[in-house]
């Protein structure tokens, strides 16, 4: 349980991170027309959501892909837009590689953020 819980934090700390990168640009009016930039607040929803389900996992409230809001978590209006199996299980695993994309989504909007307030 520590690893997954370590890179939850670790990617925490990347959402902070472009949060407050984010807020820069819209403090100074800054657009910035990069896709990451743009979607940043979706993959903030999202992570919000991936928050909630990794706390509700954690206490042991969630279990099952059923338990959770897929919709948001994968970032769409209404979960019969996803396939998954409602009975699935919600593990390591499947936590573990929820938090990779949010790392990678994370990087790569540090990048674009840092990029547009250089640039601009």
């Amino acid at each position: 349980m520590s690893s997954i819980k370590e890179k939850f934090e670790s990617v925490e700390q990347q959402y902070k991170a472009a949060s407050e990168l984010y807020e820069q640009l819209e403090d100074n009016e800054i657009d910035c027309d990069d896709s990451e930039a743009c979607n940043f607040p979706d993959y903030e929803q999202r992570f919000e959501a991936m928050k909630n389900i990794f706390e509700d996992w954690n206490n042991g409230k969630v279990k099952k892909l059923s338990d959770i809001d897929m919709a948001t978590l994968s970032g769409l209006e209404d979960v019969a837009e996803i396939e998954f199996e409602p009975d699935g299980d919600i593990n390591e695993e499947f936590i573990g590689e929820y938090l990779s994309d949010f790392k990678h989504y994370f990087q790569e909007s540090i990048k674009a953020f840092k990029e547009c307030l250089t640039n601009n």
